[in-house]
């Protein structure tokens, strides 16, 4: 019998954190302060707004990795590098052309993402899960020849889709060997009875693919924290309620100032064992080469529902459970409507 002292001593705390808040709230500036604390820190980057950590001690920006993530114009290039890397656990990726390459040599702009090689003294920074909600929004538009400018052609199996490829992606951030942030936006989810006469529930929450599939985030990760201005000063809620997300399983309930509560507090609180003589990230290219990527067709994300004839799935798959098992195809073949 395991007991739990000898369990905690033998515990390596990983920290899973959800920052949310409204935009220039400091929350990617907060999980910069990790670097400050002597973390690794590996930011994938789909919101292009990393400008921010230059606020960062300018001794410490050689802890700070940052991989542009960020869509194209018409591509959703979030949501397949992402996915792609939480499959395999290691991508060699082109910054300059933002895909994922296995040939070799391999080009000056590309560097080598390995999660495998993470450990306690690293950070893993989603940046921002807003960012990626849009994208396989787009991804999912673009595979069902669906305009996104065109509100009258939203498609409701979008929710179950998307809904269900977030929460796997959550899911797998959680497996890392490492601490891991994830940057929101908040809004307010409003649930009207069905009438649509009478409000039954209004909520602070993040913004994610819908209100209900935004309702289970919080349980994925150890600490919830609010990021608001307040005038000039900018705060950070660490209190939940029925009415909004928020709590920490470390951190007093209550609001603290962004000054008190950096990165370094949290892990204090957290009794994270803190960095000593921690070695810089390798990501050059001559690190462990990933697994071989195939770039001969667009890749997909998922599959939609098949038992409509307008349905057309290029490669039948028997799936365990719809969308997430899709994931082990090696194309992502998700289908288009026509």
């Amino acid at each position: 019998m395991a007991l739990l002292d000898t369990k905690l001593n033998g515990t390596t705390n990983l920290l899973r954190v959800l920052c949310y808040g409204s935009a220039h709230s400091k929350k990617t500036w907060w999980a910069g302060t990790a670097a400050e604390a002597g973390f690794n820190v590996l930011f994938l980057e789909g919101d292009g707004n990393w400008s921010i950590l230059q606020n960062i001690n300018k001794k410490d920006h050689d802890r700070i990795n940052v991989i542009d993530f960020s869509d194209k114009q018409k591509e959703a290039v979030f949501a397949k590098a992402l996915v792609r890397l939480l499959k395999q656990g290691k991508l060699i990726w082109d910054e300059a052309t933002k895909t994922a390459t296995a040939l070799k040599p391999f080009p000056e702009s590309a560097v080598c993402i390995d999660l495998t090689k993470l450990t306690q003294n690293d950070v893993v920074v989603v940046d921002s899960w807003t960012a990626l909600v849009y994208s396989l929004s787009v991804q999912y538009s673009r595979e069902n020849g669906i305009d996104m400018s065109d509100p009258d052609k939203a498609d409701r199996d979008y929710y179950g889709w998307a809904g269900k490829l977030a929460l796997w992606v959550l899911n797998q951030l959680k497996t890392l060997p490492c601490h891991v942030v994830v940057i929101a936006h908040s809004t307010v989810y409003e649930k009207y009875s069905k009438d649509g006469k009478n409000m039954e529930m209004q909520r602070r929450q993040p913004l994610s693919t819908s209100g209900p599939n935004a309702m289970q985030m919080a349980s994925k990760f150890t600490d919830v924290l609010f990021f608001y201005a307040k005038g000039v000063a900018f705060k950070i809620d660490v209190s939940g309620d029925a009415d909004k997300d928020g709590g920490s399983r470390s951190l007093a309930p209550k609001t603290y100032s962004w000054d008190e509560l950096q990165f370094k507090d949290l892990c204090k609180a957290a009794k994270v064992t803190m960095p000593v003589d921690n070695p810089i990230l390798d990501m050059s290219q001559e690190s462990e080469a990933a697994p071989a990527v195939e770039e001969k067709k667009q890749p997909a994300l998922g599959v939609v529902k098949n038992n409509e004839a307008s349905v057309s799935v290029q490669k039948p798959v028997e799936l365990k459970t719809p969308q997430t098992e899709a994931l082990a195809t090696k194309s992502f073949t998700l289908g288009a409507k026509k």
